[in-house]
C-alpha cells in the first residue's frame, strides 16, 4: 500500500491560492457561465487538488516547468478522466454541452498551471 504524507510546504499554499485565483478569474461574474461558487468548498477542492497532483508528480509522472508537454498531457488526462465522469449528467437547456465544454477547459487549465507552479516553488523556495 502506498503510504501518501501529506505536508503543508510553500508550495502547497501557493498552489493553493493560484489554483483559487485561476478559478476566480474564469468563473467572474461575467462570464457567460457564471455560477455560483462558495469560497470555502473551493480552497477545500483546491487543496485536495494540489495533494493529488503533488502525489501523482511525485510518485508517477513527472513534471518539470521546463517542459510544458508533461503538464499538458497530465491536465489533459486528468480533464479526460472528470469529462468521462460528469459526461452522463441530465441535459437541463440547450446551454448544458457549452457549459460543461467550458468547465471541462477550466479543469484542463487549473491542472496545468497547478502542475507547473508547484514544481517551480518546490525547486525554487
Amino acid at each position: 500500500m502506498a503510504d501518501i504524507k501529506i505536508s503543508v510546504s510553500v508550495s502547497v499554499i501557493v498552489c493553493i491560492i493560484v489554483g483559487e485565483l485561476v478559478s476566480s478569474l474564469w468563473y467572474h461574474y461575467r462570464a457567460p457561465w457564471y455560477g455560483s461558487r462558495y469560497l470555502l468548498t473551493a480552497v477545500i477542492a483546491d487543496a485536495g487538488l494540489v495533494v493529488i497532483l503533488k502525489y501523482i508528480t511525485q510518485k508517477y509522472y513527472r513534471v518539470t516547468y521546463r517542459t510544458y508537454e508533461a503538464a499538458a498531457w497530465l491536465a489533459g488526462g486528468i480533464t479526460l478522466l472528470f469529462a468521462c465522469l460528469e459526461a452522463p449528467h441530465v441535459v437541463h437547456n440547450t446551454h448544458s454541452l457549452w457549459d460543461f465544454t467550458f468547465h471541462a477547459l477550466h479543469k484542463f487549465l487549473l491542472v496545468f498551471i497547478v502542475s507547473l507552479v508547484m514544481d517551480y516553488c518546490d525547486k525554487h523556495f
